[in-house]
């Protein structure tokens, strides 16, 4: 099995995205994407600290990461910004424009949860015993990333190297 194929089948459903014509701060005309969500707001939250792989018509496009307080919620509100400058959604509006002129493009997400580790160390100032809460999603969807290039995935959505 693929990770492509992992990931959905061992994710949680959060949801697709469309793109609908809208008006930018400038009063310029683009497409906006749209996230209709599979979930309850709490949900989204709830889940804590996930990585994604974000499908079009079945193939894999894109690996990525949500965590802090918002998790997914807060990640998928970034993805339906306006602001001009907002790089990852100008890009993603570019490349749908040219392969598929927009046309009837959902993009279904699926999430992995990955729980936070607790680091335990004793700090050399104080004395005291520390327990700090330390994500993982970074390093797994470089991981996760790098095993789906291997594998021929095209990331043709995916900002990272």
């Amino acid at each position: 099995m693929t990770i492509s194929s992992k990931i959905k089948d061992n994710g949680i459903y959060l949801g697709y995205f469309t793109f609908t014509p809208d008006i930018d701060n400038n009063y310029d005309s683009f497409m906006r994407m749209q996230f209709h969500g599979a979930l309850r707001y709490t949900d989204y939250v709830n889940m804590g600290d996930i990585v994604y792989g974000m499908y079009i018509n079945d193939q894999l496009v894109k690996i990525g990461m949500a965590g802090g307080k918002l998790g997914w919620y807060g990640r998928q509100s970034t993805y339906t910004n306006i602001s001009a400058n907002e790089r990852t959604n100008a890009m993603f509006r570019r490349k749908i424009g040219e392969m598929f002129n927009f046309d009837d493009v959902q993009i279904h997400v699926y999430a992995i949860q990955t729980p936070r580790i607790i680091d335990k160390y004793l700090d050399p100032i104080s004395g005291t015993t520390i327990c700090e809460e330390v994500s993982r999603a970074r390093k797994v969807e470089k991981r996760w990333t790098n095993i789906a290039k291997f594998e021929g995935e095209d990331l043709y959505l995916c900002t990272q190297n």
